[in-house]
């Protein structure tokens, strides 16, 4: 095998609160002492990268935290920002775990960029294709004509099969399916050329089309 070089990162990786240790440290004592109280996750951010993690002596090259579709919450934004701090201290670029669906790699933008100077030509946002705007729509609009339309038909197309001797019978409901899954465009969703979707964009969109029973 080739000489392989890996890269692993300093951070925090959590998508609510902080650590136990953090809470009654660093900015946590603001309000108490009415001073700013420094972060001790950034000395330990920079510590990591610039001397090595945990006395191992292994240097991480990167910084890494994540905000997922909780969103914004206090911890998070305490990583967050202690991150900016560590990487304008070491110029280590950032990698953020990101959540498409709810938009939090906004959030990113605008405290770290924004808010806190990070370069954004610094920052890789991960995650960040899962997904798109037209995927969304299409999985929300689909699991809505499911709901409405293709779950209720489901006794009728039922009724039908039973009281026909043609073991090949397709009842009328499912033509008419077809019919109103056409007006939304929701109908051949798998073919790029209709949707507009790679493989991975319409995975999501597919999930919404089915549903599973716990035996």
């Amino acid at each position: 095998m080739p000489k392989l070089n890996i890269i692993v990162a300093a951070g925090l990786y959590t998508y609510d609160s902080v650590p136990f240790f953090f809470v009654g440290r660093g900015p946590a004592l603001n309000a108490v002492l009415n001073t700013e109280v420094p972060d001790p996750m950034v000395d330990m951010f920079v510590q990591d990268i610039t001397e090595g993690i945990t006395g191992t002596g292994v240097r991480a090259g990167m910084l890494k935290y994540a905000i997922e579709d909780q969103g914004m919450t206090p911890g998070v934004e305490r990583v967050m920002r202690a991150v900016a701090t560590a990487h304008h201290r070491t110029g280590a670029p950032v990698t953020v775990h990101t959540h498409p669906g709810s938009r939090s790699g906004l959030e990113v933008k605008r405290v770290l960029c924004e808010e806190e100077g990070v370069d954004p030509r610094r920052i890789v946002l991960g995650h960040s294709g899962d997904t798109t705007d037209r995927s969304r729509e299409l999985r929300e609009c689909l699991a809505a004509f499911m709901e409405e339309c293709v779950y209720p038909a489901e006794a009728v197309y039922a009724r039908g099969r039973a009281t026909s001797l043609d073991p090949h019978h397709v009842p009328p409901v499912v033509e008419d399916l077809q019919v109103e899954a056409r007006s939304p465009g929701l109908w051949n969703l798998f073919l790029p050329g209709v949707s507009g979707l790679g493989n991975v964009e319409y995975a999501p969109v597919r999930g919404a089309a089915s549903r599973w029973y716990p035996g």
